[in-house]
């Protein structure tokens, strides 16, 4: 979840709103694009959450986001390939093919959805309203940042601990 995180906020930073609003509008278009994009993608469930919300932030449909939090976990280059040489190109065709309908299947369901939302509600659900003020926000990253040090610091701890281990239990040979 950390990586997505990261690249999360290389997506928010980086890449203008206009150019995904612009290529966005074509609902379908940027449902394939993100099934392109989600099935050689290694990446896991968690750490496709945060990338997904930042491009919906700057403007993708959440059909789209929903294409590639199904396909993004199921696939991926690695599982592809292991599934060939196991199981036959036949049975991967048939795997992928069914996760590629019915994300997109489901990608236009949402949007069908989404469409009886107005933009006041697509904007609150999105979080594109700003309705958190600015010390939540910074709050929250500080919040999530010392999660995150929580996290590293047993690993690190250990590894200090076990070169003392090693240091100590190294035989010397005369």
């Amino acid at each position: 979840m950390l990586w997505g995180t990261l690249i999360a906020g290389v997506i928010s930073y980086t890449i203008p709103a206009s150019l995904i609003e612009r290529y966005a509008r074509f609902n379908f278009l940027s449902m394939v694009a993100m099934l392109i994009v989600g099935i050689p993608l290694y990446v896991c469930a968690t750490g496709s959450v945060p990338i997904v919300a930042s491009l919906m932030i700057k403007g993708l449909s959440p059909g789209a986001g929903l294409v590639f939090l199904m396909a993004g976990p199921a696939t991926n280059a690695v599982t592809i390939t292991v599934m060939a040489k196991n199981l036959g190109k036949k049975i991967v065709t048939v795997y992928l093919l069914s996760i590629a309908i019915s994300a997109l299947f489901m990608g236009w369901l949402l949007n069908l959805l989404w469409s009886y939302f107005s933009k006041v509600h697509q904007e609150i659900l999105v979080g594109k309203s700003g309705m958190l003020s600015p010390w939540i926000r910074i709050s929250g990253a500080v919040v999530l940042f010392g999660l995150i040090l929580l996290n590293f610091l047993p690993k690190l701890k250990l590894k200090k601990e076990l070169k003392v281990i090693h240091k100590k239990e190294t035989i010397r040979v005369k």
